[in-house]
């Protein structure tokens, strides 16, 4: 297991390009290298953690957080807790897994996702208790944002999650997270290969003393400025939508650029709940200035649960 000294990381990055390695990598420090564009990859066949309140900043540099490594399917999740955040200055951002590779923006990255801990018990799933002061579900993630940062300031984002468990989303989110590329694209990809209960990604995940919204922005004027496929047609037909929102889901073009959301659930499963019992609302806008919006929720649709107030969606141009 890799825990990382910020002093002995930055000064190999002022030699150039740095992989760190390990078998579990925990990243409780800043790392804000900006001297020069040199990038920065993290790569491990367990899960890689960003710690709260910790960052990483490059100043045009890539970084790629890089699990599942050997294609265990076995707690290979990304973790990005409370108030942590990650800065490119311009360089790309890649999150996914896999024990292969692919090419990417002329990155070598992974060819497949990043994956939860494997029957996590109530003991060694991820909580937001410590870091939010309540008591939230505990669940098994493949890629988690929790109240965390992106800006990759014209560089391109892509992430890849995927739920093998029936506790939680291959993407999940709780609290204010706030992705902002600048001139840069979103590719986002999740999916659910559990048995039963599993979505392809949870959005402010079912704790409403915890405000959830998250912001995704771009001014990319490309028709791919935004891409979000997620989809729970991998594993069995028991309580498989493909998405659940509870609180603010913003996804916004703002230069024009086009957007396409598909949310497919399996069997007779909606393709997306906004809203969760009586406990938090739903509320997704999708918006762009002029560009396309493709909106796919499959042959099963929307479901608008009760809330606390009222669940609502917006399509259309902002």
């Amino acid at each position: 297991n890799v825990n990382i000294n910020a002093s002995v990381v930055l000064a190999k990055m002022a030699l150039g390009d740095l992989t760190i390695a390990g078998k579990k990598i925990t990243v409780n420090a800043d790392l804000n290298y900006t001297a020069d564009d040199n990038s920065i990859a993290f790569k491990a066949p367990r899960s890689i953690t960003l710690g709260a309140s910790n960052s990483i900043a490059t100043n045009g540099g890539d970084v790629i957080l890089w699990s599942n490594s050997e294609g265990d399917n076995d707690d290979g999740s990304l973790l990005l807790f409370k108030d942590s955040s990650i800065n490119t200055g311009g360089g790309h951002l890649w999150i996914g897994g896999g024990s292969g590779t692919s090419t990417w923006n002329g990155l070598t990255v992974g060819d497949g996702y990043a994956v939860p801990l494997a029957n996590p018990s109530s003991s060694t799933g991820v909580d937001a208790d410590d870091r939010y002061g309540t008591s939230t579900s505990n669940f098994a993630p493949g890629v988690y944002f929790e109240g965390t940062t992106i800006n990759t300031g014209g560089g391109d984002l892509a992430v890849y999650a995927q739920n093998t468990e029936n506790r939680g989303g291959g993407l999940t989110t709780i609290g204010v997270n706030i992705i902002n590329t600048g001139t840069g694209k979103v590719y986002i990809k999740a999916n659910s290969a559990s048995s039963s209960g599993g979505r392809a990604a949870i959005f402010g995940f079912q704790d409403p003393k915890i405000l959830a919204e998250l912001t995704i922005t771009t001014t990319n004027t490309s028709a791919d400025a935004i891409t979000i496929d997620l989809n729970s047609t991998g594993g069995g037909t028991t309580n498989r939508m493909g998405s659940a929102i509870g609180g603010i889901v913003n996804i916004l073009a703002t230069q024009g650029g086009g957007i396409s959301l598909a949310s497919i659930g399996v069997s007779w499963n909606p393709g997306m709940r906004l809203g969760y019992q009586k406990t938090s609302d739903g509320i997704l806008n999708i918006l762009s200035t002029s560009g396309d919006i493709d909106f796919n929720l499959g042959s099963q649709g929307l479901k608008f649960e009760e809330g606390t107030g009222v669940s609502s969606l917006s399509l259309g141009r902002k």
